[in-house]
Formats: C-alpha cells, structure tokens, sequence
C-alpha cells in the first residue's frame, strides 16, 4: 500500500517482539542503452557485451529483489542514458519493473539529467513504474513493510538538463517529513559544488532537513553508507569505463528500518562487470635480455592480478569479467621497453581465474623512469634539455616546478568549465604527478627520435 499521508496509528498496535521492518533496494545510475568500454577482447571468450551491459545488471538487481522480497525498488537518477536511448531502454525497465509488480514489489525513480526527458516517458507508458517529484517538485510517498513498518520516501526529479540551483531551496520539511516516521531523501544532483548546473546540493543543507537519509545518484563512484546517518552516493549501478569514479565494487544497496530507525545499510556486490587498477614495479628485475625482462614484467603483471582478486574474493558475486589497467613504475631497462611490451601481446592478454571470472589488462600506464641522466640532459639547449630540466623541478617539488603545476590547474579548470563537464578536476595536489608521468613520456618520445634504435645518446 502506497499513498502520500498513510496513517500512522495502526503500528501501536503490534508488539515490540514483533519484526516490524522496511527493506529497500536502491539503485544509483544504470545508464541504460549505455555499453561498457574496453571489453571487445572479452567475446573471444565467450562474453557477450551483453552480459555485461548496464541492461544485464538491472536484469540481475530485479532477480535479487524478488529473492529477497524487498518492500520497493528505488532508483535514483540516469537510469537511461539518454533521450536516443529510450526506446532499448524501454524493454529492459518494463520488463523488470513487470516481473517487480507481479511480485507485489513497486518500483519508483527520480529522473537526473541523462534522463531528464526519456524517463518521464517511459514513467507515462510502464505501468507500476512510480516517478517521484515530476518537474521539479518535492514529492513524498509512504511505503508499508512487513507487519505494519511505514517508510516515507522523499524525491525530486530534474525538470530540465541544467538547474544550477540546488533543489533544496524548495524544500518544505513542515509538509514532506511527518513526526515519528522515518524519512528517506532520494535525489540526483552534485554534492558539495556550489558552481555546478546538475542541482548542487550541500551537505549541511541535506542533514539540516531532519531526514534519516538521503541516497544520491550522479557521481558513479559510490560513498560509504553503511553508517548511522548515510548522506552520499550510491555510485553507477555497474562500473561503465576504466575512468577513476567507475573503479572497483559496484552494485546496489539494502537499507532495512526496523522499528522507526535504519538498522543496516549494505552495497550488493551484483554488478556484472568490474574496472581495477592495478600497480606493478620494474624493480629487481635483476635482468637486461629484452625477451626475458618482457616476460618478467607478463609475470609480475598475472601476480598482481591473482593478488586483487583473492583480496575481492567475498566481493565477487555476480561478477563475470574485469577489465583492469595497470601502471607501471621503477626504472625501465630501456626508453621503450613498455611500449614494446604492449605491442608484444600483453595488452588484452585474458586470465581466467577460478571462479570463472575473465581478467582482461586493458591499458599499460608506462609511469616508469627511464634510466637517464636528467642532469646530463638538462645541460643542453635542445627540447629534450628544456624538458628535462622542468622534470627536475618538478620531481623535487621545486618553486618552479610548484609554478608549473600551478599553471596547469588554472588551464584545466578554465578548460573544464568552458566544457561544462560535470563534477570538477581533481585537486591541484594531484597534478604534480601526471605532469611528470607526462614529462617523462614525452622524454621518451624525443630520445627515441633522436636515436632511432631508442638508446640513450
């Protein structure tokens, strides 16, 4: 039973010794009609996109719902990935939210901004699909549990692609949180950045509102909810790329209320498809023959693999691939010795480990030194001593290296903005590195012009 004012009276009436009790699923960004990256060189064996799409997670979320027997499927935003993509989408959330109701288990979303104008429609034709907070409007809905438990559910839905206002400023906690009933917020927007045009929300303003929760969709990298008081995001539903905020485990959360308070809040490992990053050393290699340090570094590569994925074991669920990419440090033997051992083979190299899960290496990030005199370099006029002597700097943390960076921040926010990509760059702090893992590639690219057989001059 749903409604937006239920009584509350009626749960006197069951003992306290009684399970009194809500479970929720709730589901951040699936990005249907979006297919994973970097995964072509797993239908060598056996793995369909398919199996591994956003569509396939979804499928896999509505199995363990109706399993479990949750009380309402909650989804918080971006659950298409965009307007074109509507009409696959279609299929696949009418076909779960279908096989939902017909298990006595309602379905409701908020629309973010991928799906601002495909999940409205879709709300319109896919019966028992609930869309919560229609044009922008706060909107609250009572959920019932097993033996008398009432949840209210809070959500606001994007009304257009933009709003650079956060959706807070038309909160009313007077009409939407009612005394005594637990109140959960489901909203998508941008948490802590005033500056952003995808709702921005702030968290003081979240825990001011008196709710017991509040569960976000937008940024695919999940927080840590399993607290008193979760305020975060759930994350993407499935890791969608090997970008940072898509590694590691995915999936959706459980939140049971028993007995007027939150008792678990816990992230499902369901998600198909997984991205890892992986570090490997050229360190003690201990050898210089070209074929034997390749074969070395394949080595140290499989290990690390095999270590990840003891240490994901309990994490692994319904996992059938992962595609990882692995950076690589110390000192390289020679300028291209990574570049080389991509070209080898070892790039889309597939392990399949026990629990029949495919690990696929993707990408090599060649962070290594080369072993060079920078010092001997950096006395020379030419572009490879003008690099080289700014390496220096900034591998010691140096005023002028300090200055480069800085400049850098300045070029990538500007650029940022002028883009209006979502989110913002990562801290100035972080720049540091990537200009000297830049400098060094760019290095290695001028050395091995100048020498054709890549030996140091």
């Amino acid at each position: 039973m749903t409604g937006a004012c239920l009584p509350t009276l009626g749960r006197l009436m069951f003992p306290q010794n009684v399970a009194r009790m809500v479970d929720l699923l709730f589901v951040g960004d699936i990005h249907l009609g979006r297919t994973p990256s970097r995964i072509d060189s797993l239908s060598n064996h056996g793995l369909r996109p398919a199996d591994l799409s956003p569509a396939r997670a979804w499928a896999l979320v509505v199995d363990h719902a109706i399993e479990t027997r949750v009380d309402a499927v909650v989804l918080a935003g971006d659950v298409v990935e965009s307007v074109e993509d509507r009409f696959e989408a279609f299929g696949h959330l009418e076909a779960g939210v279908r096989r939902l109701a017909q298990a006595g288990i309602p379905t409701y979303g908020v629309a973010g901004n991928h799906d601002v104008r495909a999940l409205p429609r879709l709300a319109s034709e896919i019966e028992h699909f609930h869309l919560l907070g229609a044009d922008g409007r706060w909107q609250r809905v009572a959920i019932e549990g097993r033996d008398g438990e009432i949840v209210d559910l809070v959500g606001w839905s994007f009304p257009r692609a933009q709003v650079p206002e956060s959706p807070l400023s038309t909160f009313d906690a007077t009409a939407l949180v009612r005394q005594g009933v637990v109140t959960l917020g489901v909203v998508h927007g941008d948490l802590d950045q005033p500056r952003s045009v995808y709702a921005p929300l702030a968290r003081a303003e979240l825990e001011a509102t008196g709710l017991a929760a509040w569960f976000l969709g937008h940024i695919h990298r999940p927080d840590d909810l399993a607290v008193e008081r979760p305020i975060g995001y759930l994350g993407s539903l499935a890791g969608l790329d090997p970008g940072p905020g898509e590694r590691g485990r995915h999936g959706p959360w459980h939140v049971r209320v028993e007995h007027g308070r939150i008792t678990s809040v816990e992230q499902l490992p369901l998600a198909p498809l997984r991205y890892e990053r992986l570090e490997v050393t050229l360190e003690g290699t201990g050898v210089e023959d070209e074929q034997t340090a390749a074969d070395e570094l394949e080595r140290r590569v499989r290990e690390a693999i095999e270590r990840r994925h003891d240490a994901i074991r309990s994490e692994l669920g319904w996992l059938r691939a992962v595609v990882v990419r692995v950076r690589v440090t110390g000192t390289a033997p020679r300028p291209r010795f990574v570049a080389e051992a991509r070209e080898g083979g070892l790039l889309d190299r597939v392990y399949r480990l026990d629990d029949n899960v495919l690990w696929v290496v993707e990408k090599l990030v060649d962070e290594s030194v080369p072993a060079l005199d920078l010092e001997r370099l950096a006395c020379s006029d030419d572009p490879p001593g003008l690099l080289a002597r700014r390496l220096i700097a900034l591998q010691a943390g140096s005023a002028e290296g300090l200055d480069l960076a800085a400049r850098f921040d300045d070029e990538l926010r500007r650029a940022w903005r002028a883009a209006q990509l979502e989110g913002e760059p990562g801290p100035p702090e972080d720049l540091r590195p990537l200009l000297i893992q830049a400098g060094w590639e760019a290095l290695r690219t001028l050395l091995a012009q100048r020498s054709p057989e890549g030996k140091q001059p």
